[in-house]
């Protein structure tokens, strides 16, 4: 058993509703929250659940803030987010290039392979190639969910190049062997102890590690 990580109720091990490791109770909270979270008002600064807690969240507006703070995100969210505000075309165009990436290296594994091992940017060519002749004036929901992991979770340029390497030595293949996933595995442990952290600052790598973690869970969840 493990604690729901906005309320600290007791719930099963690894559960997660929504990308989060929560509780069903808070679950339906955040889903049911969504249209009218803006109304909710916090007497104590926005400080009820600052660690989780049963007496916390009772508290309406800190409980939805730690709902999303956990990495809670649904289409009805996303939704109701662009109703109000508009995806930058720059957070799109990165989610774009992120799934196709990802897509790409699931279909063809010997490609990734070729760029873990020696840097064969095929497999980068073909997605790129791939994204950039998707039509920018339809963007499916799927693509609209990722990317609304970039406006909450900001990352530059430069950064995004190593997000993508991380995504992809964290990448988790189902329809292969399990010697192949062996050899895939070890290739991606050997690269992504070979990111260069340099051009980053060294807790914005974390970050993007976290990141990385949170977009592969929507990824999978659609895919």
């Amino acid at each position: 058993m493990s604690e729901c990580k906005v309320c600290s109720a007791e719930m099963e091990s690894n559960h997660r509703r929504y990308g989060a490791p929560s509780c069903n109770a808070c679950a339906a909270f955040f889903q049911r929250s969504i249209k009218i979270h803006k109304e909710f008002v916090c007497e104590n600064s926005d400080q009820c659940l600052i660690e989780p807690s049963k007496q916390g969240k009772q508290c309406l507006k800190c409980r939805f803030s730690k709902c999303l703070q956990m990495g809670m995100i649904s289409r009805e969210y996303i939704r109701a987010q662009k109703e109000s505000t508009k995806l930058n075309s720059a957070e799109i165009v990165f989610a774009r290039i992120t799934d196709t990436l990802l897509t790409t290296s699931l279909h063809l594994s010997s490609y990734l392979k070729e760029y873990l091992e020696n840097g064969n940017p095929e497999v980068m060519k073909i997605s790129l190639e791939l994204a950039n002749n998707a039509k920018m004036d339809s963007v499916p929901e799927r693509i609209e969910l990722l990317a609304s992991l970039f406006t909450k979770n900001p990352i530059t340029q430069t950064e995004f190049a190593v997000f993508t390497n991380i995504c992809l030595c964290k990448l988790e293949y189902s329809r292969i062997s399990e010697s192949e996933k062996e050899k895939i595995k070890a290739l991606q442990n050997s690269a992504f102890q070979k990111l260069p952290i340099s051009p980053i600052e060294g807790h914005r790598f974390l970050d993007l590690v976290i990141l990385s973690s949170r977009f592969l869970e929507i990824f999978y969840a659609n895919f």
